[in-house]
């Protein structure tokens, strides 16, 4: 299972989501792709696909630098993924979204726009 976290105050609390795999096909590299919708108002879809079962940590940042959501963080079987994020809870403004798998990070862009 996957976690989206809302941050009030130093708290940083979990409500359980699932990670959806998209595809059986084999994948052979990382990738990450574009969100969709980005623009969006109030949710959008982060894609990734992860080569061979390993720990993979999705965050979502603030424009300040501040940690907003964990959208997951647990070891996951290679193949293709797809994670919602709702921010409802959030106001309009650039946003960034941070992948880690193995030693490589992918950070990218999505505006929300309400």
């Amino acid at each position: 299972t996957n976690s989206v976290g809302t941050t009030y105050g130093d708290q940083l609390q979990f409500t359980t989501l699932e990670a959806t795999s998209t595809d059986n096909e084999m994948v052979t590299e990382f990738a990450v792709y574009a969100n969709y919708p980005n623009p969006f108002n109030p949710v959008t879809t982060i894609r990734f696909d992860i080569p061979e079962d390993a720990h993979v940590k999705l965050e979502v940042y603030n424009i300040s630098g501040q940690r907003v959501a964990v959208l997951t963080n647990q070891v996951m079987s290679s193949g293709r993924y797809s994670v919602n994020w709702d921010a409802s809870a959030w106001a309009s403004g650039l946003y960034l979204y941070t992948i880690t798998y193995q030693n490589k990070v992918t950070t990218n862009k999505m505006m929300l726009i309400k």
